[in-house]
Order: C-alpha cells, then sequence, then structure tokens
C-alpha cells in the first residue's frame, strides 16, 4: 500500500498537468466534473460489479481482473502521449530543489493562487474531519446494515453533481460559484451535524457531496487558469503535498478532540448539556456532531469572506512570463 501510494503521488499531479495540455480551456470546469464522476464511481459502481464478480467467480480471477484495468489505463496514457509530448521543447534540466523552490515562490506571488490554496487545505481538512465521524455518527443513529446504504446514498450525491458539471458546466462562471458553492456545502455540513434521525442525516450528506464537486471544480479551474502550463506539474506537486497536510491533521486530531473534548461536553450530565445539547441533542456521539457543526459554520464564513473580498472574481490574472528565479519560460 505504502508503495502504490509513492507512485499515486507521483501520477496525481502529472495527470492534473496533463489535462490543462490535452483539454481546451474553455472545457476546463466539464474536464474536471468528468474526472470527479470517474472518482465518484469507484464508490458507486465499483461495490456492485465487485459483488457481482465474486459470486460468480474466484478471488484470483477478480483480482486478475483488477490488474487488467491499470493495462487498460496504461495503454489510455500510450494513446494520448503524442498529442501532449510532441508540443514540449526541451529546456534545461533543473534539480529537485530548484524546482521546488520555483514552485513555492511561484505560488506565494501570485496572490490568487496563494489564497485558492490555503482554501483548498481548509476544504481538504474540513472532509477529513467528516471522514473521520461519518461512521460514529450514522451508527450512533442507525445500525451498520444502514450505515452501508447511507454511504452509497452519500456517494451518489458525489456523482450526480460530477454528471451534471461534466454535461453543463462552464470555465468562465467558476469565480462566482466557488463562494456559492462553499457556502450551501457548509449549511449542508451543518446539518449533517444536526442530524438526529438517519433519514435527515442521509438527505443532509447527499446534498453535501452534491455540492462538494462544484467547490473541487471551481477550485481546480481556478488553479489551471493562473498556473503557466511550463509550471503545471511542478504547482500541482506542491498544493497536493501542502493540501493533504489537511486530511493528514484531520485524520491525526479528530479523534481525540472527539472522544476527549466534546462527546464528554454533550453527554446528558456534560457541561453543555442544557445549552447545546437542548437545541441538537445529548448522547454518546452528539459532541462530534458539534465538531461537524463548527467545521459547516467555517465554510460558511468562509464562503462569505471570499465573496466580500472578490480575490476569486478575478477570474484569471496575467500569467508571469517567467518563473520566479528570473528564467524564461520556453513557449509550448
Amino acid at each position: 500500500i505504502a508503495i502504490s501510494s509513492m507512485f499515486i503521488a507521483v501520477h496525481s499531479p502529472a495527470f492534473k498537468a496533463s489535462v490543462s495540455d490535452i483539454v481546451e480551456e474553455k472545457a476546463y470546469s466539464r474536464a474536471s466534473g468528468l474526472i470527479q464522476l470517474a472518482e465518484a464511481s469507484r464508490y458507486v459502481v465499483s461495490p456492485f460489479i465487485a459483488g457481482f464478480l465474486l459470486t460468480r467467480f474466484s478471488l484470483p480471477l477478480v483480482l486478475v481482473l483488477d490488474l487488467a484495468t491499470f493495462l487498460i489505463g496504461a495503454m489510455t496514457v500510450i494513446l494520448i502521449k503524442n498529442v501532449t509530448i510532441q508540443h514540449y521543447q526541451k529546456g534545461e534540466k533543473e534539480s529537485f530543489w530548484a524546482d521546488f523552490i520555483d514552485a513555492f515562490r511561484y505560488i506565494v506571488r501570485n496572490r490568487i493562487l496563494f489564497h485558492l490554496l490555503y482554501l483548498t487545505t481548509i476544504v481538504t481538512f474540513i472532509t477529513g474531519i467528516l471522514q473521520v465521524l461519518f461512521v460514529p455518527l450514522v451508527l450512533s443513529l442507525t445500525d451498520a446494515a444502514t450505515l452501508g446504504t447511507i454511504q452509497s446514498i452519500s456517494a451518489s450525491g458525489m456523482l450526480i453533481g460530477s454528471i451534471f458539471i461534466g454535461m453543463m458546466s462552464r470555465s468562465d462562471s467558476q469565480g462566482k460559484v466557488l463562494p456559492l458553492s462553499l457556502g450551501v456545502a457548509g449549511l449542508f455540513f451543518i446539518l449533517i451535524g444536526t442530524g438526529t434521525n438517519h433519514f435527515l442525516f442521509a438527505m443532509a450528506a447527499f446534498c453535501f457531496f452534491l455540492t462538494l464537486p462544484f467547490v473541487n471544480t471551481s477550485l481546480e479551474v481556478l488553479f489551471r487558469r493562473n498556473i503557466v502550463n511550463k509550471m503545471q506539474g511542478r504547482i500541482w506537486s506542491l498544493i497536493s503535498l501542502i493540501s493533504q497536510i489537511g486530511m493528514l491533521l484531520a485524520l491525526s486530531i479528530t479523534g481525540l478532540l472527539a472522544d476527549q473534548l466534546f462527546n464528554p461536553l454533550l453527554t446528558d450530565d456534560g457541561l453543555l448539556a442544557e445549552t447545546v445539547g437542548s437545541i441538537i441533542g445529548t448522547g454518546v456521539a452528539r459532541g462530534s456532531g458539534l465538531m461537524v457543526i463548527l467545521s459547516g459554520f467555517f465554510l460558511v464564513l468562509c464562503s462569505f469572506f471570499i465573496a466580500k473580498r472578490g480575490e476569486y472574481m478575478n477570474f484569471k490574472t496575467d500569467l508571469p512570463s517567467i518563473t520566479p528565479n528570473g528564467r524564461q519560460l520556453k513557449s509550448i
């Protein structure tokens, strides 16, 4: 798993950088929607396919079929390779640290990229909180069998949202979509935390994951529009590195905060039982619900901040023709 993760870390920024070369700028948002559709399908479509195959074939054969899908992916890359690589001029070979520093300076000196990066890290962090608390919250409301159904319903929201973006979305409107979708996502996040009924919880989770692709697409399109092609690979690598720190932090501290701080506050005799508890209820996991509610409020505040500052309404900055250390970028 560790080795696989290492190669995924190499693959992800290269894949994202390649999209900017293959897809026309006006189709960035639709491409992002279709990519997220592929990502979401593994949570909805793949389990059904896996279940079907396991009932009719042996496990070794299913694993062989799984490996075959990687060969299909490799063949796809070979087919499109000439479309992208033939456009590049081979430049000077730089050291790893020179490229890393170039990417870091590029982000720091581009105000929009810098704000987009910390906003992406925040969204990743808050999504990580839900990832940790989702199962405990559902199991405090219902049984394990219903948990699987709720997870499928939630994932289908992301699938539907991605389909809509892939068919209808426009790249030139993402600057306005970002604060709106972020605010709506925050509201549904709050509803997830307040849910004391598994049906309402499922609906709130579905709506949140329906909205999440719009947030992701807006961020991705705005990133693409503000990075010159020559820097795409380096910048996406750094974006992945920094934004995933948010996920790592969420996975590290959420469980500890829930068990040691928030859940004790909302037990039947907890400090907040008669105040906050009178609104969202008390019980084993209501403190976890409070964590989700606070995270949702923070997303809403971020959306107001973005809308007020208008940082992302200036959809595209004048892209620099040189890297931060003064080297001229070669045309593509």
